[in-house]
């Protein structure tokens, strides 16, 4: 499975965006709040307001998608090569996602913009 380039690129791109994601939290956990917006579209209320040991789901989460991808990826590589393309594009995808939500809740908490 990892002979395919594509698998090697995406697992490494996902990897780095999820140690990406970990360690902007772990720099700035000592400045964070102990609640925050979780649900980070919405106006801050205190219905969307979460425990601040709840960010570390997001880099978390990342990992998780990246193995649940790969687990597919490993079950058809040999039957469907194309949908490992997509597969892995979509685990891509989604870290990038969870790291641009990061970076939104990191940003409202300590008011970087």
């Amino acid at each position: 499975m990892f002979k395919n380039r594509t698998v090697v690129v995406h697992t490494i791109v996902s990897l780095l965006i999820s140690q990406i994601s970990f360690w902007l939290i772990f720099l700035h956990r000592t400045q964070l709040p102990p609640t925050i917006p979780l649900w980070f579209m919405q106006k801050e209320s205190v219905d969307v307001l979460s425990d601040v040991t709840y960010i570390w789901l997001l880099p978390g989460l990342s990992v998780l998608f990246l193995a649940l991808y790969l687990l597919i990826t490993a079950l058809i590589h040999r039957h469907q090569p194309y949908i490992v393309g997509i597969t892995m594009a979509a685990s891509t995808c989604g870290s990038l996602f969870l790291l641009i939500a990061t970076l939104n809740i990191l940003s409202k908490v300590l008011g970087w913009g």
